[in-house]
């Protein structure tokens, strides 16, 4: 089931029925932004850490694993495990006193949200969210369990 801007769901939903198929060029680089080496972790991608503050990042569809569909018509995607893993990682860092999510997304998938949202909840540091452009649906979610909410500009949706 997706919680997800319903615009993207119907592009999804319809190059799927359509028999859609991507390119070799387009399975390259979403394999390439997917699959990294052995010694990076999966929050790498996400967590951005400057002075005392951590940024995690979610853009795109958030859905559960990596989605080809959701990459071309969401705009990227960003898997609950690499959030869950990059809160786990600013949590055990001392060095950090706060965390943003740096959130631009449609939404996403149910599957694995609510784990999100109870990781977002146990944190013991302050969060906040910080949307540019969208936070819709799923990602309005994952803002809603943060300590406040700050828009970037004010066609902010």
């Amino acid at each position: 089931m997706w919680l997800l801007e319903s615009s993207v769901r119907h592009a999804m939903q319809n190059a799927e029925r359509s028999g859609y198929t991507p390119t070799a060029e387009q399975m390259a680089k979403f394999e390439a932004n997917i699959y990294r080496d052995d010694d990076e972790s999966s929050s790498a991608r996400l967590l951005r850490v400057a002075g005392n503050n951590a940024e995690i990042s979610v853009r795109g569809v958030v859905t559960n694993t990596p989605s080809f569909m959701a990459m071309i018509f969401g705009g990227g995607n960003t898997t609950y495990p690499d959030i869950n893993s990059a809160i786990a990682e600013a949590e055990q860092d001392d060095a950090i006193d706060n965390v943003d999510f740096r959130i631009e997304s449609p939404g996403g998938n149910i599957a694995g949200l609510f784990d999100t949202i109870g990781a977002i909840q146990a944190m013991k540091k302050p969060t906040r969210a910080v949307i540019s452009n969208m936070g819709a649906s799923a990602a309005y979610a994952i803002a809603c369990a943060c300590d406040s909410i700050a828009a970037t500009n004010i066609a902010t949706s």
